[in-house]
């Protein structure tokens, strides 16, 4: 029987690798014709004036306004700021520089301007990121003239896909949604914007483009495109990040995680789910509030042996792109995060088994326990992951 699967392409159009972000937004800008640009970014990142004040200086007039007070988790708040400020400046382009919530924000904020919401209630009728069905997407997918270009200082991947997530105070719940024109127009690879990353968060996003890739590579549900994206991710990913924990300058290395990252989530457009890792992790995080890249490092090894006995070739090849074809896919994972000087075990961060029943609660409807290789069917299987990694 024939394989059977559909390659969709985002509307991603440019991926500019190594080159000096302000001198690569410029060209970008330039390309576009763009004239009113909005910079996104941090409080963290505006402290530190080469990277923004660079962008700024090379965009010159083109740089109509900022906002650099944009906070972790993507609240509704900064959502609905970003797109305000916009309207305000009338913005042609966003320019968002930092990390994943910094480019999250930017990207539902995306969908606010061209859904024409300006309250809480209006995001909250967002339809939810299906990763597959397509059909779900809004049918005014051509409406917004204004694009998003980025520079990540990080390892999130946020950059590469078409979803985001917001964080909802109120509720307090984290919306996913998606949309065509939230991947971003080009996106600045510049390996020197992230050296000012905390390494802890660094290399924390670096485990979490490991855990994209490894979901992949040993999915049941995976196809040649995939499986070759995932574990060139997976070999580019281990080496780049022990290199740059024994030399954080190492702007080669840092330029081939990013490669790396790219390549993670590459499978997402052939159709590879992730498995139980990522809604475990995820769910965790909100709950627990341990960082999102810590989550990866603590959970992906004990999905990785409680599926074991249902993918053994898939994490044969996980565990030979990590470089250790003779060692349990589980054991490489736990070996690259204890080097990197990541946290190993739940209750290393304070996690208490006395939240595992509420994690299992809110994880069991989740895309992710779907299509993980070894069926989850109840509560008490995600309690079993949970206790092997506290």
């Amino acid at each position: 029987m024939l394989a059977s699967y559909v390659q969709r392409y985002c509307k991603l159009e440019r991926i500019y690798f190594g080159r000096p972000a302000a001198e690569a937004v410029a060209a970008e800008a330039a390309l576009l014709g763009v004239e009113r640009i909005l910079l996104l970014s941090n409080r963290a990142l505006a402290r530190e004036a080469n990277l923004l004040g660079g962008i700024v200086a090379a965009l010159g007039r083109r740089c109509v306004g900022s906002l650099a007070t944009l906070k972790a988790q993507s609240p509704s708040a900064d959502v609905l700021a970003v797109a305000q400020a916009a309207r305000e400046a009338k913005a042609d382009l966003l320019l968002a520089v930092g990390g994943g919530s910094v480019i999250d924000t930017a990207k539902v904020a995306l969908v606010a301007l061209i859904k024409g919401f300006e309250s809480l209630a209006e995001l909250r009728t967002l339809t939810p990121y299906a990763e597959v069905d397509q059909s779900r997407w809004p049918r005014e997918a051509g409406a917004s003239p204004v694009r998003l270009v980025v520079v990540p200082t990080t390892l999130s991947s946020a950059e590469f896909n078409w979803g985001a997530s917001f964080t909802d105070e109120e509720a307090p719940k984290k919306y996913a949604v998606g949309h065509p024109l939230m991947a971003p127009q080009a996106v600045v690879l510049d390996p020197a914007a992230t050296l000012n990353a905390p390494d802890a968060l660094y290399f924390g996003t670096g485990m979490k483009a490991v855990d994209h890739a490894a979901e992949r590579l040993a999915s049941l549900l995976g196809n040649p495109f995939g499986d070759a994206t995932a574990a060139e991710a997976l070999t580019l990913l281990e080496r780049a990040l022990r290199r740059i924990k024994r030399d954080r300058g190492d702007l080669a290395a840092r330029l081939d995680a990013q490669t790396g990252t790219w390549l993670s989530v590459a499978g997402q457009t052939a159709g590879v789910p992730v498995g139980a890792s990522h809604p475990i992790g995820r769910i965790l995080s909100n709950l627990s509030g341990v960082p999102h890249g810590f989550s990866t490092g603590l959970i992906l090894p004990s999905v990785m042996r409680w599926n074991a006995p249902a993918n053994p070739e898939r994490q044969q090849r996980v565990a030979a792109a990590l470089g250790a074809p003779d060692r349990d896919a589980a054991d490489s994972i736990a070996a690259l995060t204890a080097e990197l000087g990541l946290p190993t075990r739940l209750r290393d961060v304070g996690v208490t088994k006395s939240i595992f029943p509420e994690v299992a609660r809110s994880a069991i409807g989740e895309s992710g326990m779907r299509t993980n290789p070894r069926p989850i069917r109840s509560e008490a299987d995600i309690i079993a992951i949970l206790e092997m990694a506290w």
